[in-house]
């Protein structure tokens, strides 16, 4: 039971993002894609109905799916941990990891990673060498 419920917060926590992702396409759609392309698809504008929808039902499964389907079928692109998420999910669930691991993701920012870099070395490595001078003529 405490694992079903994890896996539902992961999925909801990742929809809440994947949702304001396909808000913005919309947008920039003018709210009304190109009949027959990937953003006028069925179950995309109303995508987050159809995942809790799933989710009140007991099928996290099918929540998850359509969670994914949602982020490829208009080529969304997904930030490193709302895919962590939905990996999370997807294993919990014993899932195909093909279903995730193609998702395209996001690039770290440089600060992002930076942050996530071990501290290695000693202060005495970075220091720098005083500048002594050189001989120059004038």
């Amino acid at each position: 039971m405490e694992r079903e419920r994890d896996t539902e917060n992961c999925i909801r926590k990742a929809l809440s993002e994947i949702q304001v992702l396909m808000q913005r396409a919309f947008d920039e759609a003018g709210d009304t894609p190109v009949p027959g392309s990937a953003l006028d698809q069925a179950g995309l504008r109303d995508g987050e109905e159809v995942v809790l929808d799933f989710l009140r039902h007991g099928e996290p499964g099918l929540a998850l799916e359509h969670l994914i389907y949602m982020i490829q079928e208009p080529g969304l692109v997904i930030s490193r941990p709302t895919h962590e998420l939905i990996e999370q999910a997807g294993r919990a669930m014993s899932m195909d990891p093909s279903l995730w691991e193609r998702l395209p993701v996001r690039p770290r920012s440089l600060k992002e990673h930076l942050l996530a870099m071990p501290p290695v070395g000693d202060d005495a490595d970075f220091e720098r060498v005083p500048d002594l001078g050189r001989d120059v003529e004038l």
